[in-house]
């Protein structure tokens, strides 16, 4: 058996913000972020949260796919900005679009989380457990980022996409995907506390900690990006990461990879139609 795809969906915030609104908050230029990157603008989640996203992708899934909400037994979501710490953003997903017989959690894996959670839906189709699968990956990236550290914030952006997998008979999925364990200090974000910054008062640490992912109130979604990041610096988290070491481990290995995959397939390169590369970075 194999999953096969049978709808699909997706969600970008409406609010984009450009390279030249980032220049107005950090030395950057848009001539320096397209040299190095290729992105021109990012959108930005300044309404909806990552559940929000997460439901409106999952639903356009299941109208394209023609594919009732009851029929889906299983959502994984793949996430490393969920509103909070539980219920999970696949429980929340499930809610809206009224899966009632649906297994739902999610998965962390951050750039390779929506692959991993595909591999996952492959893995139970293939094992008999569940015949239809959706699968989420959604983000809040804006939420997570320094807004003052040009090396990571002008990276990325928020939305969402899902996949519907039903089970048919078919060949092998094949996929290849490890690492060596030693690069776990190329990207980080550190956990935020529940009671960082907080007095005594437990209630008071619970009844707010959702304020890292919760709704923001904006009059105007043509603020500019001076707003934005004032806002954003509130959240006293920030991703890390070494994009040298990032950017050298992924010319090794993706051609690597690469090689290991059409081995384990039987495949030549020259038997593939259509390679889809990470669009993140330029020079990739």
């Amino acid at each position: 058996m194999i999953g096969r795809v049978c709808g699909t969906g997706s969600y970008l915030p409406i609010r984009t913000v450009s390279n030249d609104e980032l220049s107005h908050v950090m030395e950057t230029s848009d001539e320096w972020i397209r040299e190095r990157t290729g992105i021109r603008f990012r959108h930005v989640a300044l309404e909806e949260t990552t559940s929000d996203m997460a439901a409106e992708a999952a639903a356009r899934a299941l109208k394209n796919g023609e594919v009732n909400a009851d029929e889906i037994e299983l959502i994984l979501t793949a996430t490393s900005s969920s509103d909070v710490i539980y219920p999970s953003a696949a429980c929340i997903v499930q809610k809206r679009i009224g899966a009632q017989n649906a297994l739902a959690f999610d998965l962390n894996g951050a750039c390779s989380g929506f692959v991993i959670a595909f591999n996952t839906a492959q893995a139970y189709i293939r094992a008999g457990i569940y015949k239809t699968i959706l699968v989420v990956g959604a983000e809040s990236m804006s939420r997570l980022v320094d807004w003052s550290d040009r090396s990571t914030s002008v990276l990325f952006g928020d939305g969402a996409g899902a996949l519907i997998l039903k089970a048919e008979e078919g060949d092998h999925y094949w996929q290849t995907g490890h690492s060596d364990g030693t690069k776990d200090f190329v990207l980080t974000l550190r956990s935020k506390s529940l009671f960082e910054e907080q007095d005594d008062n437990p209630k008071d640490v619970l009844s707010k900690s959702d304020e890292g992912s919760s709704v923001e109130e904006h009059d105007d979604v043509s603020k500019n990006a001076e707003d934005i990041s004032r806002k954003k610096k509130s959240h006293k988290t920030g991703i890390c990461m070494d994009g040298q070491e990032v950017f050298k481990f992924a010319v090794r290995k993706v051609p690597e990879l690469t090689e290991e995959l059409l081995e384990k397939s039987g495949l030549k390169i020259a038997d593939i139609d259509f390679l889809f590369c990470i669009r993140r970075m330029k020079g990739l």
